[in-house]
This record gives structure tokens, sequence and C-alpha cells, in this order.
């Protein structure tokens, strides 16, 4: 008898397991891999796979060594996603009073910006402390289980579109996405030398009034 008990704690046990591992694979926030000039700027989609329905999530982004001087934004809801996203002590949190609806799809957006020195290579980034949130209040906890992404950085051009800081030979909104996040890091020209729209060598919000000044006057497609 107690045997039979003992089998029947052991089986409830593994199935608990299972449930968990199937709940780790099927719901889950991943990034995309990306490429970047150095001294420039890309944006990366944050991705959300769920099979339950989902009211808020959490993630940190750890950057690779040896990315000294790199700087990334606060992601911006987007697509699957309306409600706002807030940073805090480095960790991204977002929720929702109506639960996203299983399914996979973009969630959010954020610009990473490299410096002008940084080795070119591929880096591998990191997010941890992963936390799902399903309606009912049940949780799905990645701690331990990290998403990985790359980033590869190319040797930068000293030539280029005036206003580019994204490197997509375009200036759009995006490129003043990342002229902020470079602005509020109190990036210099030196580092990011695409962001120095007016050539004064510093970076400034006059480079951001020179960078609206080009979007204004670019010829109607």
């Amino acid at each position: 008898m107690k045997r039979r008990f003992l089998l029947l704690m052991m089986a409830v046990c593994t199935l608990v397991s299972a449930n968990a591992a199937i709940k780790r694979e099927q719901n889950y926030l991943s990034a995309s891999n990306a490429t970047v000039k150095q001294g420039q700027s890309v944006e990366v989609t944050l991705t959300l796979k769920n099979a339950l329905p989902i009211i808020n999530w959490k993630a940190t982004l750890v950057l690779a060594e040896g990315m000294d001087g790199t700087t990334v934004s606060v992601p911006v809801a987007a697509e699957r996603w309306t409600s706002p996203i807030v940073e805090s002590e480095g960790a991204w949190f977002s929720e929702t009073e109506t639960a996203v609806a299983a399914g996979e799809g973009v969630v959010a957006k954020f610009t990473i910006t490299v410096p002008k020195d940084l080795a070119v290579g591929t880096y591998t980034l990191q997010l941890v402390d992963e936390l799902l949130t399903a309606e009912g209040g049940s949780t799905v906890d990645h701690a331990g289980y990290p998403k990985t992404f790359t980033l590869t950085v190319e040797e930068g051009s000293e030539e280029g579109v005036p206003g580019d800081i994204t490197g997509d030979n375009d200036v759009t909104v995006a490129d003043v996405s990342a002229l902020l996040t470079i602005i509020a890091n109190s990036g210099t020209a030196t580092e990011y030398p695409a962001a120095d729209v007016t050539g004064d060598g510093e970076v400034t919000v006059a480079d951001l009034s020179a960078l609206l000044t080009i979007i204004a006057n670019k010829p109607a497609e």
C-alpha cells in the first residue's frame, strides 16, 4: 500500500513538472536578431507567444560583455499590446486590464544604439527574469531559462544620409526616437557620430530640431 502511494506521488510530481515545462515552452517572450553599424541604432521587436491569456509580463535585458556605451530605449507597446511599458531598476514591466488572447506576435519595439568604437562582431544578449501572468493570476516563471538573441555589429561608414541615425538609409520618426534615446543617455558625437546632425561636435536638442527639419522637408513619396 505504501509503495502504491509512493508511486502515485511520483506520477503526480512528474505530471506537474511536465505541465510546467509545457507552459514554459508555450508561453514566453523573445527578441528578434538584429544587425547595426558602429555608431548607429537598430530597432528590435519583442514577441509574445502565449497559449494562455496573458494580463502582464516582466523581463530584463542583459547586454553581452564588451558592449560598454551601448544604450537601450524603454520598449514601446506595439501590435498585440496596447498598455504602456515602464522600466524600473533595469526591468521592463507591462500589464493590461484585458488579457491578451492566445497567439503569437509583436508586443513591443525598442531601440539599441551602439557607440562608434564598439568592436565589430556578433554579441549574444539575453532576456532574463521573465515572468508572465495569466488571466486568473497564475504565473509562468522563466527564471533560469533566458531567451537569447544576437546583435551583429558591422563596420560603420564615415558617409551616410544626414539624419539617418538608425542606419537604414532613410530618415524617419525611428531616427527621432533613436536620437532622443542618445540625448537622454548623454551620448556624445564621438560615440554616435550620426547623432550629430548639426555637425557642431555635440549631441543636443539642436540636433533634434535639425532632424525634424530634415523630415519635414523630405520630398513626398
